[in-house]
C-alpha cells in the first residue's frame, strides 16, 4: 500500500442490504463508493477542524498580536512575528486548501462480497514543501512548528510595532536579546496520523 494512502472501514451492513436487494458486483462498489465518499468526508472535515482549532493555527491566524496560546515562545511574543510573515497574510489558510481538496479512492473488490477501500491522502510532506519560511528558502515554518526553529533567543517583539518590521511587530537581532528558547510542538504529522486513524473507525 503507498505511503499516503490508507484501507477504510465500510459499514457492512451497506454490502449486505445491497446484496439482499439483488444489486450485481458493480453496482454494489459503485455503493460502496459512494459510502467510502460520503465516510471520507465526513472525517475530513474533521481533519480541518482540527487543524483550525490547533493553538498553532489559532496562534498563527490572530496575525502579528496574538498571544503565544501555543506556548512554543515561552509566551513571549507569537509566532507569527516570529516566522517573519507579513503583515495581514495568513499562512493557515494553504494548509486548509490542501486537507480540503477532494480526496481520491479506489473500491477493488475482493472476492466473496467483500472490497478494498483505499484513501489516497496528502501527505506531511506536501504540505511541508508549500509552507516555506519567509526568510529562509528551502525551510517550511510548518515543519519547523515541529521540529525547531533557531535564532529564537535574537527575536524581539513589541505590541506596538517596529518600523521596518515585515509582520509590524516582530525582529531578529543580530545578538542574542530576549533569552527566548523555542519549543517543538507536534503539528501538521499529528494531525494527519490522527486522519489516518479516524478514517478507520466507523
Amino acid at each position: 500500500m503507498p505511503r499516503n494512502s490508507v484501507k477504510v472501514y465500510i459499514d457492512p451492513k451497506l454490502l449486505k442490504d445491497s446484496l439482499s436487494s439483488g444489486g450485481n458486483g458493480a453496482s454494489v462498489a459503485r455503493l460502496m463508493s459512494a459510502s467510502a465518499q460520503d465516510h471520507i468526508k465526513t472525517k475530513q472535515d474533521d481533519l480541518v477542524k482540527n487543524l483550525m482549532e490547533h493553538p498553532v493555527s489559532k496562534e498563527i491566524s490572530d496575525g502579528s498580536t496574538a498571544s503565544n496560546i501555543s506556548g512554543t515562545l515561552s509566551g513571549y511574543g507569537n509566532l507569527f512575528s516570529f516566522l517573519g510573515f507579513d503583515n495581514g497574510s495568513d499562512p493557515v489558510a494553504v494548509i486548509e486548501g490542501i486537507l480540503s481538496k477532494k480526496l481520491r479512492h479506489k473500491v477493488k473488490p475482493r472476492g466473496r462480497g467483500s472490497f478494498l477501500i483505499t484513501v489516497f491522502i496528502p501527505e506531511a510532506k506536501e504540505i511541508f514543501a508549500d509552507t516555506p519560511m519567509p526568510w529562509a528558502s528551502g525551510l517550511s515554518w510548518a515543519e519547523g512548528v515541529e521540529k525547531g526553529v533557531s535564532n529564537a533567543a535574537a527575536y524581539l517583539f513589541n505590541p506596538k510595532g517596529f518600523p521596518d518590521s515585515k509582520s509590524g511587530t516582530g525582529l531578529q537581532s543580530q545578538n542574542k536579546v530576549s533569552g527566548v528558547s523555542f519549543k517543538r510542538t507536534p503539528y501538521i504529522t499529528n494531525l494527519i496520523q490522527q486522519f489516518k486513524k479516524d478514517l478507520l473507525k466507523s
